[in-house]
C-alpha cells in the first residue's frame, strides 16, 4: 500500500516537473516567435521609408536577414521532431522515424563509454562507496529517513502475517523444508566440523573453564552438603578435611581431563564422538530413529498451534513496537547504523576490503550484463510511440534548442547586415 503510494507520489511529482517545463517551453518558444515578429515589422516598415530616409536600408537589411535566419533555425529544430508544417519533406521528423537507430546506438554509447571494466573501476575507486556510505549513515537525517522507511514497510508484512490462508502456507512450507533436511546427516557434518584438527578440544576447554568457575562459587554449598551428611558423633572435626579432599579430587580429576590427553575418560568421550559421527552415516537404525524423531516433532498439532500463535502474537508485538513513539526496535536499529558507520569509518582496512569485494562484484555483474542493461534502453525506445517520443524529448530539452532560433535570429541579422555593408562598399 505505502509503496503503490510512493509510485503514486513519484508519478505525480514527474506529472508536475514535465508541466513545469512545458510551460518553460511555452515561453521559450513565445520568445522566438515574437523576434521572428518582430524582425517582420521592422523589415515592413523598413521597406515602406527606406527611400525617404536611406539609413534605415541598414536595418533592413539586418532585419530580412535575420527572419531568414529565424526561419532557417525554426525549420532544424522543428524537423528534429515532426514534419513542418505537417509535410512529408525529407530528412524531417528525424527523431520519430529514427527511434528505434537512436536508441541502439543510445545503448551502444552507454556501453562502450559507461559499462566497461576501466570506466567502473575507476569510478569505484575514486568514489570510496565504503566511506561515503559510512559518513552518510552517519548523519541523523538520513537514519531518519531509512527508519521511515523501515516504519512504513515492516507494518505491511505484519498485515499479510495475520492473514491465516498465509500463515498456514508459510507452516506448511516450513514443515516440508524441515521434512526434506536430514537431521542425521545435518548432526554428522556439525560433528565433523567440530571435530575437525581437533577443533573440538577448543569446545572441551570452555567447558571445563565453566565447570570450574561453577565449582569456585559454589564451595560454600559443597561444604554444607559434606557437614549435612558425616555424622553428628563426628562434631564436626573431619568435616573440613573431606570437603578439601573433594575439592582437591575434583580439580585433579578437572585438570588431568583438560591437559592429559591421554585421560582415560578423554579418550573414552572421543572415542564415542567419533563412534557417534559413523553411526550418524551408517547405523541405519539410529538413522531411522532420528528421522522419525524429528518427523513426530514437526507433525505434533500443538506445535503448529504454538507456531501460529507464536507467529501471530510476535507480529502483534512488533508492529505496536513500531507503531509507538519511542519504538525500541527503530531505536536499536538507529542505533545499530550509527554504530557501523562509526566502527566503518574507524576502520581503513575493513573499508579497503569492501570495497575491493565492491569493485569486484560490479565489474563482473556489469561486465556480464552489459547487454542486457543496455537492451532495456532499446526495448523502451522500441515500444515507445513514435509522437510520444518526440513529446517528450521536445518537454525534455526544446526549451534550450529555441535558444537556437533566438541565435539563428540575431546572428543572421549581424551576418545580413555584414553582407549589406560590404555590397555598399564594393558597389
Amino acid at each position: 500500500m505505502n509503496l503503490l503510494k510512493e509510485e503514486n507520489l513519484l508519478n505525480t511529482g514527474n506529472a508536475v516537473l514535465n508541466s513545469d517545463k512545458i510551460i518553460a517551453l511555452k515561453k521559450m518558444k513565445l520568445l522566438a516567435t515574437m523576434l521572428f515578429v518582430m524582425m517582420f515589422i521592422i523589415f515592413i516598415i523598413t521597406s515602406i521609408y527606406e527611400t525617404g530616409i536611406p539609413a534605415l536600408s541598414f536595418l533592413k537589411a539586418f532585419s530580412e536577414a535575420a527572419m531568414v535566419g529565424a526561419l532557417a533555425d525554426w525549420f532544424a529544430v522543428v524537423a528534429l521532431f515532426k514534419h513542418p508544417f505537417g509535410l512529408p519533406i525529407p530528412h524531417t521528423a528525424i527523431i520519430p522515424q529514427n527511434k528505434n537507430n537512436i536508441g541502439k546506438s543510445l545503448a551502444g554509447f552507454i556501453e562502450m563509454h559507461f559499462l566497461t571494466e576501466k570506466v567502473i573501476k575507476e569510478k569505484i575507486q575514486s568514489s570510496n562507496p565504503s566511506k561515503s556510505v559510512a559518513v552518510w549513515m552517519a548523519k541523523e537525517s538520513n537514519r531518519k529517513m531509512i527508519l521511515g522507511y523501515i516504519k512504513s514497510f515492516i507494518p505491511e508484512i505484519f498485515i499479510i502475517l495475520q492473514n491465516n490462508d498465509i500463515k498456514e502456507f508459510l507452516i506448511k512450507n516450513l514443515k516440508e523444508n524441515l521434512k526434506s533436511i536430514k537431521f542425521s546427516k545435518l548432526l554428522q557434518n556439525i560433528l565433523e566440523l567440530l571435530t575437525e584438527n581437533n577443533q573440538h578440544e577448543k569446545w572441551i576447554k570452555i567447558v571445563i573453564g565453566e565447570v570450574k568457575n561453577i565449582i569456585n562459587k559454589n564451595k560454600n554449598v559443597i561444604k554444607e552438603k559434606v557437614q549435612e551428611q558425616t555424622p553428628w558423633w563426628t562434631f564436626g572435626l573431619i568435616d573440613d578435611k573431606i570437603y578439601k579432599k573433594i575439592i582437591s579430587n575434583i580439580h585433579d580429576f578437572i585438570e588431568d581431563f583438560e591437559l592429559n590427553r591421554d585421560n582415560k575418560f578423554r579418550i573414552e568421550l572421543n572415542e564415542k564422538i567419533a563412534k557417534l559421527i559413523k553411526d550418524l552415516s551408517d547405523d541405519k537404525k539410529l538413522i531411522k530413529k532420528i528421522e522419525d524423531y524429528k518427523n513426530n516433532i514437526i507433525e505434533n498439532k500443538e506445535l503448529t498451534k504454538f507456531i501460529a500463535s507464536f507467529i501471530e502474537n510476535l507480529s502483534n508485538k512488533l508492529n505496536d513496537d513500531i507503531n509507538s513513539d519511542n519504538s525500541e526496535i527503530l531505536n536499536l536499529i538507529d542505533k545499530a547504523i550509527k554504530r557501523f558507520s562509526e566502527n566503518l569509518q574507524e576502520n581503513e582496512e575493513i573499508r579497503e576490503k569492501i570495497n575491493f569485494y565492491i569493485l569486484e562484484f560490479a565489474v563482473k555483474f556489469i561486465s556480464a550484463n552489459s547487454k542486457k542493461i543496455c537492451s532495456v534502453i532499446t526495448d523502451k525506445i522500441e515500444k515507445w510511440d513514435k509522437e510520444e517520443i518526440s513529446q517528450e524529448l521536445e518537454i525534455q530539452i526544446g526549451k534550450d534548442l529555441q535558444f537556437i532560433r533566438i541565435n539563428g535570429t540575431l546572428v543572421g541579422g549581424i551576418v545580413g547586415l555584414g553582407i549589406f555593408i560590404i555590397h555598399k562598399f564594393i558597389t
